[in-house]
């Protein structure tokens, strides 16, 4: 995150801080500020800091902090499939499931939480959003 210190903020800053203000009118109770406030404030603070984006946009610095950080380990996940596993070369412990057997995926995560999920042959790609949402990367 760069510090942007007096540029200019862009028209988009404008128009999320009216979006803020609109849903702080309409809400009732207590309701959670939107996933798409969140994110969209996240990659504006990515660019122009977070204390100024939190003040233009009226957001809790410490909370927008937490969701940029957030962004960026999100960001920086990476899974690779090795191309092998796509059609075959399942662990020795796991019994072939047919012919369409492919990828088994099993993520442990530091609280006990576990997710194991098992693929058909050439659809690795379709565990990319179920392992983001699993790894918290969601709001």
């Amino acid at each position: 995150m760069r510090k942007a210190g007096k540029d200019p903020l862009p028209e988009e800053v404008g128009h999320l801080a009216g979006w803020m203000q609109e849903w702080r009118q309409s809400k009732r109770g207590k309701v959670p500020i939107p996933c798409e406030i969140w994110d969209a404030a996240a990659r504006l603070a990515e660019q122009f800091g977070v204390c100024r984006i939190a003040r233009a946009i009226g957001l809790d610095y410490t909370g927008l902090r937490i969701k940029v950080v957030s962004a960026r380990k999100a960001a920086s996940a990476f899974m690779e499939l090795p191309a092998g596993m796509m059609l075959a070369d399942l662990p020795a412990r796991e019994p072939r499931r047919g012919p369409d057997a492919g990828p088994v995926i099993e993520i442990s995560m530091p609280d006990g939480a576990r997710m194991r999920i098992c693929l058909e042959a050439g659809r690795a790609s379709d565990a990319t959003g179920i392992v983001a949402a699993f790894l918290g990367r969601g709001c």
